[in-house]
């Protein structure tokens, strides 16, 4: 009994007590999006003086003008506000909180709305280290002070290891069956290292998800510049399945997966044909987890698209002490009331209504035990198969001895498919 204690301790803190979610404080608030230079969505990270920018962008419902600037701070590794730092020594800021000017109101959408966009870096804001970064949005009220609508994060890399990954079906509990592992190899010339346990810090995701994210443990060998993990169970992670997936893109006609939409004012109601549990591997081109917002209501979705309440049913038996939820990387919130699921005990349905700007998404349900309420497990509805290609990123944090902040010196992201 206190072995099982350990374990399940050991692996709360392996996992997600360092993740950060995104946090949205209004309803009126939608559609945040951290895209990339060609405008699709990624994994928020760029390179430290590079030309890279990451592409912020959302809506918020009225047609009125509101006022939103937004805020930077830099966090550890576990992200902890860095207050050993002053802001100069890390930002270059024309003010302390810059004004998003770029906005655009919709047009001809049955619910209205305002999108604002803004890019980091840019004319007024450079970042000047490597690092975890928060950003704080707000909007600016005449008759008081301003109040926070959300906060979201972002990564600064300033590449100074190699990192080598291999991963495998063939894991150290079971063959080619359920689970994937990585071994890890990281480079570490050039950094100044005396103790790699307390120097350096290593996260693994799997497809964007902080949930099941691991923190390494102790590395299994090190010598004076690699540091390795080899047959590390905590690099061992559920294969699950692919992606499921729908798109809309007009309110005229169904398009992929929808079995049929509804006007009840306000809103269209999109309702998604029924999901079964994956007794098998599906094999489905993906993208594991995004969403791209499309619409054929003229040429810019930003402002054409509708925004329409989706629909979700799972067929299955109810499964007692667990709660579901509708997952994607394009709820970036985490297991919230939201994306909650209801079990209809009269049609033996699960049944969600989401509202969601029109597009493409990917998404899976995820069972989440009520005794570990931030880990979901897709074992129940989705499965879990080594076949599955997922995405893997690393992210490699150096606390040098004596510095004040820790800088973010590895990251690699790359899909993985079984052969």
């Amino acid at each position: 009994m206190n072995r099982v204690i350990i374990v399940v301790i050991y692996l709360l803190l392996c996992t997600n007590l360092f993740a950060q979610y995104t946090k949205i404080y209004t309803e009126q608030f939608q559609t945040l999006r951290i895209d990339n230079n060609e405008g699709l969505p990624q994994f928020p990270i760029i390179k430290l003086n590079s030309t890279d920018k990451l592409f912020f962008s959302f809506d918020y419902l009225t047609h009125e003008y509101n006022r939103f600037t937004y805020k930077i701070e830099h966090c550890t590794y576990d992200w902890k506000t860095t207050s050993e730092l002053f802001e100069s020594e890390y930002l270059i800021s024309a003010r302390n909180e810059e004004v998003i000017e770029d906005y655009q109101e919709s047009f001809n959408t049955s619910l209205q709305y305002t999108h604002y966009k803004f890019q980091i870096p840019n004319k007024d804001t450079r970042l000047l280290l490597s690092g975890n970064y928060k950003l704080t949005l707000y909007v600016e009220n005449e008759d008081s002070e301003p109040e926070i609508v959300a906060e979201t994060y972002f990564y600064i890399v300033d590449p100074k290891v190699n990192i080598q990954s291999k991963v495998s079906g063939n894991t150290d509990i079971d063959w080619n069956k359920n689970h994937q592992q990585l071994d890890l190899e990281i480079s570490t010339k050039g950094l100044q290292i005396r103790d790699a346990n307390e120097e350096i810090k290593v996260y693994v995701l799997q497809n964007n998800r902080w949930d099941t994210a691991v923190r390494l443990p102790h590395p299994t060998t090190t010598t004076n510049d690699k540091i390795n993990w080899e047959h590390c169970r905590s690099l061992i992670f559920g294969a699950g399945n692919e992606y499921r997936k729908f798109e809309i893109l007009s309110t005229r006609y169904p398009g992929l997966r929808v079995e049929k939409i509804r006007w009840f004012s306000p809103y269209y109601h999109v309702a998604l044909y029924t999901d079964s549990p994956r007794r098998h591997y599906i094999y489905d081109e993906e993208q594991n987890g995004i969403s791209v917002i499309r619409s054929e209501n003229g040429n810019n979705p930003e402002v054409e698209a509708e925004y329409v309440y989706i629909h979700y049913s799972l067929e299955g038996d109810y499964l007692p002490n667990h709660t579901i939820y509708v997952n994607g990387n394009w709820n970036m919130e985490g297991f919230i009331p939201r994306y909650k699921m209801k079990y209809n005990f009269d049609t033996g349905i699960y049944e969600a209504s989401i509202l969601q700007k029109m597009g493409y998404y990917n998404y899976q349900y995820l069972a989440v035990e009520n005794s570990m309420p931030t880990i979901g497990s897709s074992n129940p509805f989705e499965g879990n198969f080594f076949q599955t290609e997922n995405e893997y990123t690393i992210l490699v944090y150096y606390n040098k001895k004596g510095e004040r902040y820790n800088q973010l010196v590895g990251f690699q992201n790359f899909s993985y498919l079984p052969k």
